[in-house]
């Protein structure tokens, strides 16, 4: 009986910290582009640190915010380019790569993509470290076709990146 207690305490544990291990989003984008309007409900976001594509030499953190959980994909990268393939739906932002934050939509398993920058003050930070992004991201880019966001997410380092490709 001990022993059954022992193993059900511990696949408990096992379950809350896999569940736990990557981040939570709540909020929107809505995305209008040719075709009729997309809107996506985030419920994950995992934070990635590499090396940015133009320039390698520049580590970025890049914070993911999807509607599926791709962290087990994400653990299992190399590279940047396996990031990149194994975000199919969401937003992705960028900081560090310069004076604003950079971010790339794409949906409908990448066929819709947009891109575009942002004045940091569009993100509220209750935590911004090399191993943890938290906060609110409200903006609209709806003037210039893009997305208009509005998620509050707590994106912990799922992992740090060495190589683009």
């Amino acid at each position: 009986m001990r022993s059954r207690t022992v193993l059900t305490l511990a696949i408990s544990t096992l379950i809350v910290a896999t569940t736990t291990a990557f981040g939570t989003a709540k909020g929107t984008m809505l995305y209008t582009g040719q075709d009729k309007p997309i809107t996506t409900t985030f419920t994950h976001a995992f934070l990635i640190k590499g090396p940015d594509v133009v320039d390698q030499k520049k580590m970025l953190r890049r914070v993911l915010l999807t509607t599926a959980d791709i962290g087990a994909k994400l653990k299992a990268c190399e590279t940047m380019a396996c990031v990149d393939d194994a975000f199919a739906q969401g937003l992705q932002v960028d900081w560090d790569a310069g004076p604003r934050l950079n971010y790339w939509l794409t949906l409908n398993d990448q066929l819709v993509q947009f891109s575009g920058t942002l004045e940091p003050r569009m993100f509220v930070s209750k935590e911004d470290s090399p191993k943890r992004i938290a906060g609110k991201l409200t903006f609209d880019g709806t003037p210039a076709s893009g997305p208009k966001v509005d998620v509050e997410f707590d994106a912990p380092l799922v992992k740090e990146i060495v190589k683009v490709r």
